[in-house]
Formats: C-alpha cells, sequence, structure tokens
C-alpha cells in the first residue's frame, strides 16, 4: 500500500509537471517563465529558437521576427542614408536580454537568418542589417531576392593597441544613379589605390586584380556607399567573398554614414 502511494504521488509530479506548459519566449515574462527557461536549457530543450536563431523577414509590409510583426512599413528607412528599424531593434534586444537572463556566463553565440525582398531598396536591407548587428547580432545569414551571403557586421568598439598603431585597410565601393560605381583601398585617411568610374559588372574585377597582388586579406572593412536596390549590394559581397584577396575569409562589412 506504501509502495503504491509513493508511485501514486510521483505520477501526481510528473502530471503536474507536464502542465506548466511553454513558457514564454517573448513580451513580459513572469518569475515562472524564467525558471522553466531555465530548466530547459539546463537539459538542452530550449524552446525559444527565435533568441539564437530570429528568422528575420523585411518586405514592403514591414518587418517580422520569428513570424510575428515588430515594425511596419512607416518605419522602413527611406532617403539617402540607413536608418535603425526600432522596432526590430527593441524585439531583438528584448531577446537578446531574456536569452542572457535565462543563460548567465554563457556566450550570446546567435546567428539570425535576415531574408530581403528581392525588391527592397538599399537603405532598407542596410538600415534592416544594421540594426540586426547592432542589437546584439553581427553575425548573420543574408539572403535578398535568390542571393545570399554571411555576414560579420563591423560594430564600432574601442580600437586595440595595433589598430591604434596602423590604421584599418578598408576597401570602398561607391555609386551614385547614373554616375556609374567607384573602387578604392585606404587605410585611415590615405587612398593605397583607387580605380577609374566603373559599371556594376567591372567592380568585382578591379577589386580581384588590385587584391590579387596585396596580402590575404587585402582589406579588414568592406564599406558600402550605394543606392538602387539591395541585391544589387548582396551580388557584390557575395562576388568578393572567397575571391582574390579574400579566400582567408570576407571582410567585415559595413554601411556608409554621412560624414563617414
Amino acid at each position: 500500500m506504501r509502495l503504491s502511494r509513493v508511485a501514486g504521488l510521483s505520477l501526481a509530479l510528473t502530471l503536474a509537471a507536464g502542465c506548466r506548459g511553454q513558457p514564454k519566449c517573448h513580451g513580459e515574462l513572469d518569475h515562472d517563465d524564467l525558471l522553466r527557461l531555465q530548466e530547459l536549457s539546463e537539459t538542452g530543450k530550449y524552446p525559444c529558437k527565435e533568441h539564437l536563431e530570429p528568422a528575420i523577414e523585411v518586405t514592403r509590409e514591414g518587418v517580422t521576427l520569428s513570424g510575428r510583426p515588430v515594425a511596419p512599413a512607416a518605419e522602413l528607412p527611406t532617403g539617402p542614408a540607413p536608418k535603425r528599424i526600432h522596432g526590430l531593434f527593441s524585439a531583438l534586444k528584448a531577446n537578446r536580454e531574456i536569452w542572457k537572463q535565462v543563460n548567465p556566463g554563457r556566450p550570446f553565440d546567435a546567428h539570425p537568418n535576415v531574408h530581403l525582398d528581392g525588391q527592397s531598396a538599399f537603405v532598407v536591407g542596410a538600415g534592416a542589417l544594421m540594426t540586426v548587428a547592432y542589437a546584439g547580432y553581427p553575425q548573420a545569414t543574408v539572403r535578398a531576392g535568390n542571393v545570399s551571403f554571411e555576414m560579420l557586421y563591423a560594430v564600432p568598439g574601442p580600437p586595440t593597441p595595433d589598430e591604434e598603431a596602423k590604421p584599418t585597410t578598408e576597401l570602398w565601393v561607391s555609386e551614385r544613379a547614373g554616375r556609374g560605381y567607384s573602387a578604392l583601398l585606404r587605410e585611415g585617411s590615405v587612398v593605397r589605390a583607387a580605380s577609374p568610374e566603373l559599371r556594376f559588372e567591372g567592380v568585382p574585377g578591379w577589386i580581384a586584380l588590385e587584391c590579387a597582388s596585396r596580402a590575404d586579406p587585402c582589406a579588414k572593412v568592406l564599406v558600402l556607399d550605394l543606392s538602387g536596390d539591395f541585391i544589387v549590394a548582396a551580388s557584390l559581397v557575395q562576388s568578393i567573398g572567397g575571391g582574390p584577396g579574400f579566400r582567408t575569409g570576407p571582410p567585415l562589412l559595413r554601411f556608409a554614414m554621412p560624414g563617414s
């Protein structure tokens, strides 16, 4: 009889644990949600994929994060320069903070998937990627239409002693509507090489030729100052990665801002 009571109590506790349900992954989480997430994390059953592997979709209707709307079309950047998308930034930052609360002391090894509509403007795509990076997700797989690339964004931080001694080598690609493209390699304010005006299809060739005779990597940072559709920028990043001068890995990515 005593064994039967023990077995019954064990079954009741198991059923009670199962009835606690799935904790919330976003929004206002209470103490029980956080405790439950900690328990699941410790057993390798963390249920909130959107914290480490968020799926970000950018269309003309706005931005969704793992299926839920976080920024309307009115928040998408317009004008000549990329801008932060506030709804996306807030949602990603909240996700990161929840994960760090649940997993104190563990590295935040996150890798989002960002999908941009093939017709997205450059300022929209650049604004979305800058937002993702500054929210604490600098590494991402990016797809614009049918073009994809791996991004590691150059989020600014305090310079290292080596960087203070020697300026960072940057590869700049610039374009203005109707005026072609230009590329240059520079260290700080010193220009090491500059292209003539190029058609878009000539940009990767100039970079490959110029970088073939230089140490790999040819530049630490790729800076894009473009207009038009973002898929053009995505094609350029894809063509440079793994090519001459970048066989040891693609450069960090950065988008030019006014005055940079």
